[in-house]
């Protein structure tokens, strides 16, 4: 998995514009969160070791940030089945697209400061356990 670790460092030399935009509302814990960018998100799938890499990551709470660009109109698909199995994981997506980002990053951060904090109400943070969805199976990372 060291080229994760490797892909990830690369990703936060190279941030898109929006999501530095995002950064400097949320790095040190800024929000009241310690939250941290391109954070790779390590899994077993059937077997196998497997890797997701998070625009953003707060561990206390389970919460990845994710900041979509125009690529993501064209993976719409992958994106589902990605948060489809970081739930199974019992983590918590929020997404929030460029134009949102740009447009008013100040009310995206008051947003993500919200759902931060109800999370904080509701998590539950257990040992890694297998879990089952459907019939795929899941490991907790």
């Amino acid at each position: 998995m060291k080229e994760i670790t490797q892909r990830a460092r690369k990703l936060r030399q190279n941030q898109t514009t929006p999501e530095a935009i995002l950064w400097e509302h949320l790095r040190g814990s800024k929000l009241g969160f310690r939250i941290v960018r391109q954070k790779p998100i390590l899994f077993k799938y059937f077997g196998q070791d497997r890797a997701f890499i998070a625009d953003f990551y707060c561990k206390e709470v389970r919460v990845i940030i994710e900041v979509d660009g125009l690529i993501h109109q064209e993976q719409v698909e992958y994106d589902q089945i990605r948060t489809e199995l970081l739930s199974a994981m019992h983590y918590s997506v929020i997404r929030f697209t460029n134009d949102e980002i740009f447009d008013d990053v100040e009310l995206v951060a008051r947003s993500l400061t919200s759902f931060l904090r109800e999370r904080r109400e509701v998590a539950v943070v257990t040992e890694p356990v297998e879990v089952q969805a459907g019939e795929r199976q899941y490991f907790k990372a």
